[in-house]
């Protein structure tokens, strides 16, 4: 409505967006699945996003309380579940995760080819300072795989050390 939309950067496309879809849907339906998904990626791509933000819609009062409100929720949503929902990761959760973030990932790829886009950062790496997005495309993709690979384990573990693992 300000006339900062654009195709390019405008539509719910990146992992957070999918992740506060699911993450309210597992709040709602309290489904197994969906607790998962939004533990997994809320987790890792919400603390991500707060520890190196990327302002893609801009920095004005309302684009900042958005960003830090809607990822600090996304923190929030599997730790209610898992508190107060007495909710807990099944074995090889944290494998599925990574495999339905893989799949929405192609789906988001070819859109952003389509449209010449950059949802997800497929395309071109986040502008942060930090050593893993300083490697050219493609190759930072593979350190985001391998990352999210070692931190849905160490979630999953966690819960496995701490003796509340698996439902």
């Amino acid at each position: 409505f300000a006339g900062y939309w654009h195709v390019d950067y405008g539509l719910p496309l990146q992992w957070c967006d999918f992740t506060g879809g699911i993450a309210g849907l597992a709040l709602l339906t309290r489904r197994q699945v969906l607790y998962e998904m939004s533990l997994f990626w809320g987790i890792t791509g919400a603390s991500t996003a707060l520890l190196t933000p990327q302002f893609t819609q801009g920095v004005t009062w309302f684009f900042l309380a958005e960003f830090f409100v809607s990822h600090s929720m996304l923190l929030t949503a599997p730790l209610l579940l898992s508190i107060y929902g007495n909710m807990r990761p099944r074995a090889w959760s944290w494998l599925g995760a990574l495999v339905w973030l893989n799949v929405v990932a192609l789906v988001v790829g070819a859109f952003n080819y389509v449209v010449s886009a950059n949802y997800m950062f497929l395309f071109e790496a986040p502008t942060a300072d930090m050593p893993l997005f300083k490697i050219q495309w493609p190759y930072y993709l593979i350190g985001f795989e391998i990352g999210c690979l070692i931190i849905f384990m160490f979630i999953y573990l966690s819960f496995r050390a701490t003796g509340r693992g698996e439902v």
